[in-house]
Parts: structure tokens; C-alpha cells; sequence
């Protein structure tokens, strides 16, 4: 017994490690991305091209600097940090995962899962019973989803924009006869649906994880 309550003990503090890194990497890389995108193109209007990665160092290092400052306390206090500030990060983290592969919605499905998880060890931490479990994972996985189909209709928009469209689906999957934009757009939407359906599946399964499993 004592050999198991050891066994036990040692993966609670494994797991709490595990925890805190997540905490601080969320948390974390929020400044140094933010600051570096807005000294990114904050300069362009002000200064030479050639100048412009210097101010996006420039904003990242003071990114930097902040979470020296400030990240152990944020990470510390941050199951208790207010669920509007908790949702300016993740929608931060949405819309920069949905530039960064280039209007694609398929990579921010992973953020319905790290929303979750986040959301379940602090239902652990307050000790929430069953029922709130279940209501809290439904309302994650609602603002999950929504957030993602707003990427996917945005993901829709300009591709319908998109003139060379066609070619570039046609190049990619090296299709013979190209396809037409009616028929991207068609499967593209019915893709979203899936992926919205998914994210929120996936989501709820994180949050009742996150507060029974972990």
C-alpha cells in the first residue's frame, strides 16, 4: 500500500509539473508574440524594409522582458484569472495560428483541446462536481466551435476571392481537369462543418479529462 501511495504521489507531481510548464507556455509566449507582431507592422509605414526585423526582435525581446517580469506570478494565479481575459487569449491565439498557415482552419482545431484542458484543471482546482463538469465542457465546447467557424467562414470568404483558386487546388492535388470554384467552396464548407463538429467534441472531452483523468 505504501508502495502505491508512493507510485501515486509521484505521478500527482509529475503531472503538476507537466501542468505548470503548459500554464507558462500559454501564458507566456502571449507578450513576445503580440509585442513582435506589433513592431512587425507597427514599422512599415516608418521605416525601411530592411529595418523592420530589427523592430520585430525589438517587440519580442520586450515580450521577453515582461514575462520575466510577470510570468510567474500570471502562472501561479492562473486558474483563478478572469474568463474574459481568458478568452482574449485564446481568440489571440486563434487568429494568429489562422495567419500564420495562411487562412487554413484546420490547424486551430487544436485549440479547442488546449481551451479544454485549461478549462478542467481549473474545475479540479475548485473542486466542481459532475454536474458543473458537464455544463462547463458544453459551454467550452460552444465557444470553441464558434470560434472556429467564424475561421472557416473566413476560410470560405477569401477563397471565393480568390481568382487563381482553381489552379492552385488543381497544382496542389495535381488534378487533371481542374475543379471549379463552386465545388471548392461546396467541399469547403461541408469540411467546416466536420472540423466545427470535431472541435467541439474534442473540447468537451478535454475539459471532463483535464478534471477526472489528470
Amino acid at each position: 500500500m505504501a508502495n502505491k501511495n508512493k507510485k501515486y504521489s509521484t505521478l500527482n507531481t509529475m503531472l503538476a509539473g507537466i501542468e505548470r510548464i503548459f500554464l507558462s507556455v500559454v501564458i507566456g509566449f502571449v507578450f513576445p508574440i503580440l509585442l513582435g507582431l506589433a513592431g512587425w507592422w507597427g514599422s512599415i509605414p516608418f521605416v525601411p524594409e530592411k529595418t523592420i526585423l530589427y523592430f520585430a526582435l525589438g517587440g519580442f525581446m520586450l515580450g521577453v522582458l515582461v514575462d520575466m517580469v510577470f510570468l510567474r506570478y500570471w502562472t501561479r494565479n492562473a486558474l483563478r484569472i478572469p474568463l474574459f481575459w481568458l478568452a482574449l487569449v485564446y481568440l489571440f491565439y486563434s487568429v494568429a495560428m489562422f495567419g500564420f498557415f495562411m487562412g487554413v482552419p484546420a490547424f486551430n482545431v487544436v485549440m479547442g483541446p488546449v481551451g479544454g484542458y485549461y478549462m478542467g484543471m481549473r474545475l479540479r482546482a475548485n473542486g466542481a462536481q459532475k454536474d458543473e463538469v458537464e455544463r462547463t465542457a458544453k459551454r467550452t465546447g460552444f465557444f470553441t466551435a464558434f470560434v472556429l467557424m467564424v475561421a472557416c467562414a473566413a476560410a470560405i470568404v477569401l477563397a471565393s476571392l480568390d481568382s487563381s483558386l482553381e489552379a492552385n487546388i488543381s497544382g496542389m492535388f495535381a488534378l487533371a481537369k481542374p475543379i471549379s470554384k463552386t465545388i471548392i467552396l461546396a467541399l469547403s464548407a461541408v469540411a467546416g462543418i466536420g472540423l466545427v463538429v470535431l472541435e467541439y467534441a474534442i473540447t468537451r472531452a478535454s475539459v471532463k479529462f483535464a478534471r477526472f483523468g489528470g
